[in-house]
């Protein structure tokens, strides 16, 4: 039994170096895919949500349930000349 504690002893070489290169750049590749499929994801749920309360700016508050909304009245929107003069006539 040797008394060298185990982090000085010699490691073993890491299982990408054994490998050949052409396994070793599609392993390395896939990793990259893998790393950028999830930037992207994360960049959608960022942006969605961005796009999201942008669009609850512009669209009107929830109403109260059980209360009507009050509709405008026709008559309001006309203009009606109540000043007008008796003689005067109208075709």
């Amino acid at each position: 039994m040797s008394c060298v504690p185990f982090f000085w002893a010699e490691s073993p070489a890491p299982p990408i170096a054994e490998m050949d290169p052409a396994t070793r750049a599609t392993l390395l590749l896939a990793l990259l895919a893998i790393v950028l499929v999830g930037v992207g994801l994360i960049l959608m749920v960022i942006m969605g949500g961005r796009m999201v309360r942008r669009w609850s700016r512009f669209t009107p508050p929830p109403r109260a349930i059980g209360r009507p909304r009050p509709r405008p009245d026709p008559l309001d929107s006309l203009e009606l000349d109540d000043e007008a003069d008796p003689d005067e006539t109208r075709i």
